[in-house]
């Protein structure tokens, strides 16, 4: 058996390449010539034909989650073809059909604003189709299950959730981000103050949503083919919740590029017009703000700050925790 990975950086090609070794004898493909990609959450490989997905870290039964949606999700909604999926050694894994196509990112700047909003038109219209689909059988029962998990642990909120609410979620990280090294204690204090104001507007508190979002469908997770989505990738995060929870994500990116200097392409404008239910919503960008203070401080908790606030860079979570203070992160 292949040596234990090194704790001090985990997310390292090396120590997913001995992740890959401890795998290998039980995947139906051969791992020669793996080709490491990147990802935000887990391991991923281009295995020839196929992708794997290897899930170590937080809850591992998102992949298991993720492969029961996969086996039912409907074809409009464009996920690619599941092969196999297992545990083994206490990881979860994927491998899927490799699609043709590049990131959103790569192409939402492209000067043809005709191709671009073909794209996005053609993305709505998958999103659509999620939020429309009502599971069943395994997918409802494992989706059902995830939404009555109780918080118990700062790691299994963090690795359940990009967004951790209902409130109770997040109540269990706010000891937590206090601890940090570098973290203003009023700051976190503030911003659960905050979020105890907007908390009537939690969707996730009452009987369960009917429909199901991705709640991550922002451009890393979005393959393009010439003017159309090729794929929609990665529903590991996926769970029984409102249309309009798919916009957090979107509002968090969007100002990752403005903070970078770079004008952000008309993202939210498109879907506005492409798919205008997701925004009647009643008081939506309060919503969304108590979406983005607890996306953010698990962020922050996830990413802990390694320097004083001065020193960190500005899209660090915990600049932006401190502006959420105050207002949602601006659409424009």
């Amino acid at each position: 058996m292949a040596d234990e990975p090194a704790d001090d950086e985990p997310w390292s090609e090396a120590n997913a390449r001995v992740r890959l070794a401890r795998l290998a004898s039980a995947l139906p493909v051969p791992t020669e010539d793996p080709r490491f990609l990147p990802s935000y959450s887990n391991d991923a490989w281009r295995l020839g034909e196929v992708v794997l997905r290897v899930c170590w870290r937080g809850d591992r039964q998102r992949f298991v989650k993720e492969a029961a949606l996969a086996a039912s999700l409907p074809w409009e909604v464009g996920y690619p073809d599941l092969v196999a999926s297992g545990e083994t050694q206490g990881m979860t894994w994927m491998i899927t059909r490799r699609v043709e196509g590049v990131t959103l990112d790569a192409v939402w700047l492209d000067p043809d604003a005709g191709r671009v909003r073909a794209i996005l038109d053609d993305y709505a219209t998958r999103l659509r189709a999620l939020h429309a689909w009502r599971p069943t059988g395994e997918a409802a029962a494992l989706l059902q299950t995830h939404a009555e998990a109780p918080a118990e642990t700062v790691e299994a909120v963090v690795g359940r959730d990009v967004t951790p609410l209902p409130m109770g979620r997040s109540a269990l990280l706010i000891p937590a981000a206090k601890a940090l090294a570098f973290v203003d204690r009023g700051v976190v204090d503030a911003a659960w103050a905050r979020m105890t104001e907007l908390s009537d507007l939690d969707p996730f508190v009452g009987p369960p949503s009917e429909s199901v979002a991705h709640c991550d469908a922002t451009y890393p997770n979005i393959l393009v083919e010439g003017a159309r989505v090729s794929a929609l990738l990665d529903f590991e995060w996926a769970r029984l919740a409102p249309a309009w929870v798919e916009l957090i994500a979107w509002t968090r990116l969007l100002e990752d590029m403005r903070e970078e200097g770079v004008s952000p392409p008309p993202v939210l404008e498109r879907l506005d017009a492409s798919y205008p239910a997701l925004f009647d919503v009643p008081r939506l960008r309060e919503r969304l703000w108590l979406g983005e203070l607890a996306y953010t401080l698990r962020h922050m908790v996830f990413w802990a700050p390694d320097a004083p606030e001065d020193r960190l860079s500005r899209d660090h979570p915990l600049h932006r925790l401190r502006r959420l203070i105050d207002a949602p992160i601006p659409w424009g």
